[in-house]
């Protein structure tokens, strides 16, 4: 409550709050169930929004809880909730009618059409993914008017949001449980490299510098990440930047003073600071190659914020009017001035009596309704009406007083709840289609799909006896002179708003290969592109990146793509448990269960070639080593330039006894492996051997199959 107290004072909009569950901030002190109505009334009596943060991974039973644990801050008219989840969305949109949803940049939405799916799906705003650049965001407001919400100061995280397992797959803290252990922190080794570098760990992000720049894309607002810091940090960062909106709104000239860029980095100084991706697709500029740490803050500069901003607080003006008569209750007008509106009450006291010896005058009863205390409000007048010699207790005119205070502050919070239509609960399931007949019976007639990077892997894989369903990676697809028929073309793992070329490329490559029978999507631009082309005869592979923890997740993407539902599979998650994948599968939906593969751990918009300045513009991979030797596969994509950072150890269920998902298709992820071991990969396949060897000998990993992320 003091941040979301320093956050107002400074001059903020509006405040994303956490509670105690469904927040990505899992280890800082949330609000408490009953704190949050509270919250609601306090930022409303400020003519402030406040807006809940929902922003994780739910499992069925987390989603089966979350309307009653919603209803009470609901009711007390909360503004809006920010969502990652797409079970989350499915079931606030039917259970809270008239709830603003907003999409959180963990959904990784780089583009208009993905905005425009969900726009039509009834969210109201999008945080995009921090990597976009302002003239991406210029480019997106022409094609949508969907609200855009960006970040413009604080931590960065190296992954895109929402597609990074690292911290999941190594310690089992999962970021997208709001639990991350933040691996992006510690020291790696590079190919070439002689020493441990912070490769990872990019600069704090600060946009004061290009705040015009954003400004005139005609984004919609202006997000601080705040949460897990002092109220000193929020009240002095969101001063600034309130300070600097300002001058920008003004005639005057916009120039940044440098003691202003001086508070900001004393504020908190993990790294050094930079304008993040805003001005570029990524440099060796934005990471900080020497040790992230906390500098500290001065305290003279502590103790002037709390100065400014805790013990000087802004009251709201309260006008009131005081009628007493002999014989007659008490009266008190009470009101709040705004711009728009005025929001009054009218509260009945004690009897009034007449007066014999000291009878009230209106200098006392003016002193008497000044002493708000510790209340927001300070009176700006007190118009006083005396019908002759009147008396009244001191106790009974505070009496008076408090409850046309009391009440004047629930009108403000009920007038902006006006509008709310009632939760309907409890809520019904959705429900979930099935895949077309004739697809199902194709699908299932193979023993694995199998997904494939390079043309060593294919050669090995076409030697190999049994039903595969061949997944190509596009840049291999395009290499090869022929596919085999019935293969399935792999899109690219991000598409920004500036490689839409890209698809229609892709397209364009799909009319003139008919053995392709199927895509393998990666993301909302690439779901709502094939949902417009509205192609026949093929089906479409929902990759893990588009997580669906939960049966209202899936029920949610066909909806969304009403031409891809019938034609839609599912890939399982990678961070849940055996239990948690069986209970999944039981929905009618068709799954790929991941068997075999190196979990991507981190989707980037850097490249770790070109902070290290030895960039050849060759697709490929290499090695990346932590403090403690263990290696991680890096796969360089060119086009776009970014990379992939894979598990050191790949995942492998293949001979497990148990490992078996009913009505699920068996999925092979190949990525570096050589021609020799995709033969041995498959002879796993389909010739199992005793487990306890490879295992013990640290070859693979079971992932997460016997024990879910936290």
């Amino acid at each position: 409550m003091a941040c979301l107290k320093a956050a107002i004072a400074a001059g903020c909009d509006a405040v994303y709050a956490g509670g105690s569950l469904y927040g990505a901030r899992a280890y800082a002190k949330n609000f408490s169930k009953e704190e949050l109505p509270e919250a609601v009334y306090y930022c409303h009596l400020y003519e402030k929004k406040l807006y809940l943060t929902v922003n994780t991974l739910c499992t069925e039973e987390e989603l089966a809880r979350l309307p009653e644990w919603l209803l009470p801050v609901y009711e007390a008219g909360l503004d809006g909730v920010i969502v990652q989840d797409f079970g989350v969305m499915q079931v606030l949109r039917k259970t809270f009618p008239s709830l603003k949803l907003h999409a959180s940049t963990q959904m990784c939405v780089t583009g208009h059409r993905g905005m425009e799916a969900l726009k039509a799906m009834g969210v109201h705003r999008v945080v995009p993914a921090r990597e976009l650049t302002i003239e991406e965001l210029r480019e997106i407001r022409v094609h949508t008017d969907m609200e855009l919400e960006v970040f413009l100061h604080g931590a960065m995280c190296y992954s895109y949001s929402g597609q990074c397992l690292f911290s999941s797959m190594l310690g089992g803290r999962s970021g997208n449980r709001g639990r991350c252990a933040g691996p992006c922190r510690q020291p790696y080794r590079a190919k070439g490299g002689k020493q441990q570098e912070y490769l990872l760990s990019l600069k704090d992000l600060c946009a004061l510098p290009v705040l015009p720049k954003l400004l005139s894309t005609g984004i919609d607002s202006l997000k601080i990440e705040g949460r897990m810091k002092s109220p000193e940090y929020v009240a002095g960062v969101t001063a600034i930047y309130r300070k600097y909106l300002s001058l920008w709104n003004s005639d005057k000239k916009y120039q940044v003073q440098s003691e202003d860029m001086e508070l900001l980095k004393k504020l908190y100084l993990r790294t050094a600071i930079s304008t993040g991706y805003l001005e570029q697709r990524n440099s060796p500029s934005m990471v900080t190659l020497d040790k992230p740490c906390y500098a500290g803050t001065d305290e003279e500069v502590l103790e002037s914020i709390r100065h400014q901003y805790s013990d000087n607080f802004p009251k709201r003006e309260i006008f009131f009017k005081v009628d007493l008569e002999p014989g007659r209750a008490a009266k008190c007008h009470g009101e709040l001035r705004n711009k728009d509106s005025i929001t009054s009450v009218d509260i009945t006291g004690d009897l009034v009596e007449n007066s014999v010896k000291s009878p009230l005058d209106e200098a006392s009863i003016r002193k008497q309704f000044a002493r708000l205390g510790d209340t927001p409000y300070v009176m700006k007048e007190c118009a006083v009406t005396l019908s002759g010699d009147v008396f009244l207790p001191v106790k009974a005119l505070n009496q008076l007083r408090r409850n046309t205070v009391e009440k004047l502050t629930k009108k403000v919070s009920e007038h902006k709840s006006g509008d709310i239509i009632p939760a309907k609960t409890p809520y019904e399931p959705s429900k979930i289609a099935v895949l077309q007949d004739s697809l199902q019976d194709k699908l299932t007639e193979y023993d694995f799909t199998v997904n494939l990077k390079t043309e060593e892997q294919y050669r090995a894989l076409s030697k190999i006896q049994g039903k595969l369903l061949p997944i190509f990676d596009h840049l291999l697809a395009e290499k090869l002179p022929k596919l085999p028929d019935d293969s399935v073309l792999a899109l690219p793992g991000i598409l920004r708003e500036q490689d839409g070329e890209l698809l229609v490329q892709l397209d364009a490559f799909l009319d003139s290969h008919d053995e392709i029978r199927g895509l393998l999507i990666r993301n909302m631009e690439e779901a709502a592109f094939f949902e417009a082309r509205k192609r026949k005869g093929l089906f479409y592979i929902m990759d893990s990146s588009l997580y669906v923890w939960n049966r209202e997740s899936i029920a949610f993407l066909q909806e969304s793509f009403p031409f891809l539902k019938e034609r839609m599979l599912f890939t399982l998650p990678l961070e849940r448990d055996r239990r948690e994948l069986q209970q999944l599968a039981l929905s009618p939906a068709l799954f790929l269960f991941p068997v075999y593969g190196r979990a991507p751990l981190m989707q980037t918009a850097n490249c770790i070639r070109k902070t290290k300045g030895r960039c050849d513009h060759k697709p490929g991979f290499e090695m990346l080593k932590d403090r403690f030797g263990v290696e991680f596969p890096v796969e360089m994509h060119c086009s776009p330039c970014g990379n992939t950072i894979y598990n050191s150890v790949p995942l492998c269920l293949l001979g497990e006894q148990d490992a078996v998902i009913k009505g699920s298709l068996p999925r092979i992820d190949l990525t570096d492996e050589t021609g020799e071991q995709t033969k041995t990969v498959m002879k796993l396949a389909y010739a199992p051997f005793d487990t306890a060897d490879r295992y013990k000998k640290k070859e693979f990993t079971y992932g997460h199959w016997r024990k879910s992320a936290e």
